[in-house]
């Protein structure tokens, strides 16, 4: 198993000197959030050729009031999150901390392929073609 959590009033800065774990599977992850912000911005830039629309509520609020530039921060933010409490989590539960970032994974690839399919089917772009 991995290392114990450290403990004590600098904690984080124990945390940080510890090399990475589930490398692969962060630079996955991220990697295809990513890529969901990219096609999100495709969607959201051709808005007159169909109603594109932000699926998660919390998201399409920071859409509605902050724009393109804050769900940028907000999506990077919550996947920074969640590799972060995965690094830690690794540390006691590092099948359920592997689980986590390949459900994530599992769940953005078909985010990216649904909409990316949307895109190509209602506005005739396909991304990277």
């Amino acid at each position: 198993m991995g290392e114990p959590t450290p403990v004590g009033p600098r904690w984080y800065r124990a945390l940080l000197h510890q090399p990475m774990v589930l490398r692969a599977e962060s630079i996955a992850f991220v990697l295809l959030s990513l890529l969901d912000l990219i096609i999100s911005r495709m969607t959201f830039r051709w808005t007159g050729l169909w109603e594109g629309y932000e699926a998660n509520p919390l998201a399409a609020y920071v859409l509605r009031y902050y724009g393109v530039k804050g769900l940028v921060v907000y999506k990077f933010a919550l996947t920074a999150c969640i590799v972060v409490a995965c690094q830690i989590i690794w540390a006691k539960y590092p099948r359920l901390a592997r689980g986590i970032l390949l459900g994530g994974c599992l769940l953005q690839s078909y985010v990216v392929f649904r909409s990316t399919w949307r895109l190509y089917e209602h506005a005739g772009v396909f991304p990277w073609w």
